[in-house]
């Protein structure tokens, strides 16, 4: 499973990223993780492909908040669960 990380807060998006890592070894699931500190990155890259099969969004972020990240996702899919 390709998992986007999405957090402006450093902090925040490596303590999710350590306990999805922990979930994933407890559970046996096979999880790739592709971190984004940056929501202007995702969302330009989103431009190109649905990079993931699940997203994990702030909603408060600058530039591009978690609302319109989760807009342009579901433009290109709207079954991709966030």
């Amino acid at each position: 499973m390709n998992l986007v990380l999405c957090d402006d807060n450093l902090d925040v998006l490596e303590e999710c990223q350590s306990l999805l890592s922990t979930y994933a070894c407890e559970t046996g699931q096979k999880i790739k993780f592709i971190p984004y500190q940056n929501s202007l990155s995702l969302y330009d890259e989103l431009e190109d492909h649905q990079m993931a099969d699940l997203y994990l969004l702030d909603i408060d972020m600058p530039e591009v908040n978690g609302l319109q990240l989760a807009q342009k996702i579901h433009t290109i899919d709207q079954n991709i669960p966030i």
